[in-house]
């Protein structure tokens, strides 16, 4: 072969390469130039779509239920940090009853010590003695201001701020014994998801719907009977962090979340403190640990059903 016939070839072969990566470059130029006009009207079709009047309605009525959900929370929580500080103040309750309904004689059956603060859900409780004294209905009339039930009356009496009530007849002997009422998980289980009305809570029904009042006290006086293992002071701070831990897992405003922790923080300790209170200044105080045991109420179950689980943020199942 000549060698100019050679050059010829070399230049044909060296060309070759050049002319595929054109004739590629050309086929996706020629590709992207298809897929353009798609392009241009799927951008078209998102940006009609979320101009239109059901996307603007929609966008709205989200805005609208985040700003309603906040501000409830916010008001909620406002009312709750601007509310006076409630000083405890300790109440009895005696609770009087007559054997028939044509008696205007009633018999003090028994009595209960609790506090009228709204962070304090546990309260002290005993029989009444013999040589306590009657109430004819008829000649004290305005005696009897609560509990209007049938054959049943009580009689509410406040001390002053900063006053004790005498303790001395809560005794074995007189079935004294402490009562953590089924209001404190219930309340938990409340701040764990906002901001509930304590006060309401308080004044409202004694005994909650999903738990009972659980009842400490002396063992041997309760027929060797222990429902628990658990003590009174297990349960408080038990049930306090279960519904941190719920409060925890939920996306909410930090803010409000931090007066939420507050909130429990603050009930628990009242409630705590009340009972070491009832049962330091009461005969109580002298039943030994391995007798002064939880002998009455179903124990609670915890504060974490299945939609607590699956939903995190504090959204119940359905």
């Amino acid at each position: 072969m000549s060698s100019s016939a050679t050059m010829q070839q070399a230049k044909t072969e060296a060309a070759q390469p050049a002319q595929r990566q054109q004739s590629k470059a050309s086929a996706v130029q020629s590709e992207l130039s298809d897929l353009r006009p798609q392009a241009t009207a799927q951008r078209q079709l998102q940006d009609t779509a979320n101009n239109s009047p059901q996307s603007h309605q929609l966008n709205t009525f989200q805005q609208m239920a985040q700003n309603s959900a906040r501000s409830t929370q916010l008001k909620a929580m406002s009312a709750m940090m601007n509310a006076p500080a409630v000083q405890r103040v300790e109440r009895t309750t005696s609770i009087y009853n007559r054997n028939l309904p044509s008696n205007v004689v009633y018999r003090k059956g028994m009595e209960i010590v609790d506090s009228t603060s709204p962070e304090a859900y546990v309260h002290i409780s005993r029989n009444a003695t013999g040589a306590e004294p009657t109430v004819n209905i008829q000649e004290q009339p305005a005696f009897f201001n609560g509990l209007n039930e049938g054959n049943k009356r009580s009689h509410i009496n406040e001390a002053g701020v900063g006053a004790h009530v005498n303790l001395d007849q809560y005794t074995v002997a007189n079935n004294g014994h402490i009562t953590l009422e089924g209001r404190y998980a219930y309340v938990m289980s409340e701040l764990a998801n906002g901001f509930p009305d304590l006060g309401a809570i308080k004044t409202g029904a004694p005994v909650a719907d999903d738990f009972t009042n659980l009842n400490f006290g002396s063992y041997a006086a309760h027929g060797n009977t222990q429902v628990s293992q658990r003590d009174i002071f297990t349960y408080i701070s038990d049930y306090a962090e279960q519904a941190e831990e719920i409060l925890n897992g939920r996306e909410m405003d930090d803010e409000l979340k931090g007066e939420a922790q507050t909130q429990i923080t603050a009930v628990q300790t009242e409630t705590n403190n009340f009972a070491d209170h009832l049962i330091s200044n009461s005969p109580l105080h002298e039943i030994g640990d391995d007798d002064f045991v939880h002998y009455g109420g179903a124990e609670w179950n915890p504060l974490f059903p299945v939609d607590f689980v699956n939903h995190p943020d504090g959204e119940p199942g359905n």
